[in-house]
């Protein structure tokens, strides 16, 4: 990357292609996998950063939603020992 690749966002911080160069750090920051010394850095640049702000909020929604029930797959009742209907047969499934 070059420096022309590169600009200084309003909030301070450099970015690439209108994409702030702390996202990393929010994801991260959001997912919960950060040490101390990087939640203290996150949580600062969240103060000055609205574009962080805002994509904080939407994967910490993202995560809100995807662990939902609305989301979980229903589970479904097999008996397996109930008979086979007669003529069906099984359908052989290759598995990689």
């Amino acid at each position: 990357m070059t420096s022309s690749d590169r600009t200084v966002s309003t909030n301070g911080g450099e970015s690439t292609a209108g994409v702030c160069a702390h996202a990393r750090l929010i994801d991260a920051y959001v997912d919960g996998d950060v040490s101390a010394a990087e939640r203290r850095r996150a949580e600062e640049h969240l103060a000055r950063c609205e574009t962080c702000r805002d994509e904080a909020r939407g994967l910490s929604q993202l995560h809100e939603l995807l662990a939902s029930e609305r989301l979980a797959p229903q589970p479904v009742a097999v008996d397996l020992g109930a008979p086979r209907p007669a003529g069906r047969r099984r359908a052989a499934v290759a598995v990689a």
